[in-house]
């Protein structure tokens, strides 16, 4: 996601860097461990911030994009659909 929003040209790599790390280090700073379940909430935590998105707003788009993930058959793009 950040890829893209880099892509885009909504994001700068410098920003996300800072933010993603920022984000990081205050969930190890307040006792998370080291693992990919910490680096995941700090990746929620770094877009919402940069987005600027309320935590139930990130947790739909997250919601959608892991229902995207899921039903995309294997090698199609993944992408959200929000026709509806």
């Amino acid at each position: 996601m950040s890829q893209v929003l880099i892509e885009s040209g909504q994001i700068t790599p410098g920003d996300w860097a800072r933010t993603l790390g920022d984000a990081i280090k205050s969930k190890l700073a307040n006792g998370a461990e080291d693992s990919s379940q910490t680096y995941f909430e700090a990746v929620t935590d770094a877009l919402t911030t940069i987005l600027k998105m309320d935590e139930q707003e990130m947790e739909r788009t997250v919601q959608e994009w892991r229902h995207a993930f899921e039903t995309t058959p294997h090698g199609k793009p993944v992408s959200l659909d929000r026709k509806s």
